[in-house]
């Protein structure tokens, strides 16, 4: 499926993601760099989210890889700094902003804290 994925991708121009949902095993990462995958996520899921906060570690499945990488489940406001000094190439962020009381101000919060980071 990915092959497949990777084939139709190139004759369309583009690129496609490969989500790392409950993956674990870092000699899949090493299978999905030999495939030509150049976009994985970190995706971590609502059950995981429900057992604690974001935790980097999860980085570490994608070091020395040569992915662009995105990252989502779980980002918040208190997660958000340590997930951006990982520097992953895009952060996808839901309840966070959807279920917040005030979805607006948490966005500018968020924005505020990437920009920061960027300049650094």
């Amino acid at each position: 499926t990915i092959l497949d994925s990777i084939e139709v991708a190139k004759e369309y121009g583009t690129r496609i993601m490969v989500d790392l949902l409950e993956v674990s095993n870092h000699e899949r990462i090493k299978e999905l760099e030999k495939l030509g995958v150049d976009l994985v996520s970190i995706h971590i899921g609502k059950d995981k989210q429900r057992e604690g906060k974001f935790d980097v570690k999860h980085f570490s499945l994608v070091e020395n890889c040569d992915f662009e990488v995105t990252v989502a489940g779980g980002i918040d406001l208190n997660t958000l700094p340590d997930v951006l000094a990982k520097g992953p190439d895009t952060l996808i962020v839901g309840s966070a902003i959807t279920k917040a009381k005030n979805p607006a101000e948490v966005a500018a919060k968020m924005k505020i804290m990437m920009n920061d980071a960027s300049r650094n």
